[in-house]
């Protein structure tokens, strides 16, 4: 290799070191937001939500339901809040985050009245699971999903001490 392509070839492999130093800190940073934000909610459906979680988009999902929150504390995410914060258009990929919604049993607003929409009312019609049920779940939903396995111990240490069975 001559030494102008082994100088590319080093350049190129440090910016894809630095690129994926930056993305865990971005993806880190996140679940950190999540994890504050939950310490001071400390709601149930909340924990169920951090237990359900299998992309980053589903987690940034999530830090807009919990960080979007009326006075007395419910969440107040319209079905257009959703969509600007996924820069998403009133087609198919709205049913995919619905899917996610629905998965995360997060509330979802039809408008800034407050009037709840079905998919809302069908996610909150379940019963709350036990503690054990929980982080059963927890194990499962982060085994399949590689981007938060080294964050697995934290929020299960997390969930487990901040929620009551």
């Amino acid at each position: 290799m001559r030494p102008y392509e082994e100088r590319l070839s080093r350049e190129h492999l440090q910016f894809e070191l630095d690129y994926q130093r930056q993305e865990t800190m971005r993806k880190k940073n996140i679940i950190d937001e999540c994890v504050a934000t939950f310490e001071r909610v400390g709601q149930f459906p909340v924990a169920i939500a951090i237990a359900e979680i299998r992309s980053l988009d589903e987690l940034r999902l999530l830090w807009l339901a919990i960080t979007n929150r009326d006075d007395e504390g419910h969440t107040k995410v319209t079905k257009s809040a959703y969509l600007a914060e996924f820069g998403l258009s009133e087609d198919i990929q709205y049913l995919r985050m619905s899917y996610a919604i629905r998965r995360l049993r997060l509330p979802i607003y039809h408008n800034s009245s407050g009037e709840l929409s079905a998919i809302a009312l069908e996610c909150h019609k379940d019963k709350p699971k036990s503690m054990q049920d929980l982080k059963n779940e927890l194990s499962l939903s982060f085994r399949f999903n590689p981007d938060f396995i080294e964050q697995l111990d934290e929020i299960k240490e997390l969930i487990g001490g901040k929620v009551k069975p």
